[in-house]
């Protein structure tokens, strides 16, 4: 079976898939909805961003990477302007998906790139 797949950068990925983070930003879009396979991408540019995270969440202190972490369901995409003005400063050329139905891996799938 093939799936489609989506790179996310850790700790993103992690949180995408075992933590808080239910929405990924992206400056595109698709018209695609359902199963996506969550990859942890190889670079580590991001990683001070854990320190971003809520207090007392569970952290792993090593991440996978070049992995497939699990699967979620890609069920919508928000543009900037149905968010509410409310919600602070949000970059207007962003995109939010919306996710659901996470099914992780007990480790994660290597792959080759």
């Amino acid at each position: 079976m093939i799936h489609r797949a989506l790179t996310v950068c850790q700790p993103f990925a992690w949180a995408l898939m075992f933590g808080p983070k239910r929405v990924e930003n992206r400056g595109w879009s698709t018209s695609y909805r359902g199963p996506l396979a969550i990859h942890a991408g190889k670079s580590t540019a991001w990683l001070h961003c854990v320190d971003d995270f809520p207090a007392g969440l569970a952290v792993p202190s090593v991440f996978d990477f070049g992995a497939v972490l699990g699967f979620m369901d890609l069920v919508d995409i928000i543009r900037p302007e149905e968010v509410s003005p409310d919600r602070g400063n949000i970059t207007r050329q962003r995109r939010f998906w919306q996710t659901r139905r996470y099914r992780s891996l007990r480790s994660g799938l290597a792959t080759s790139r």
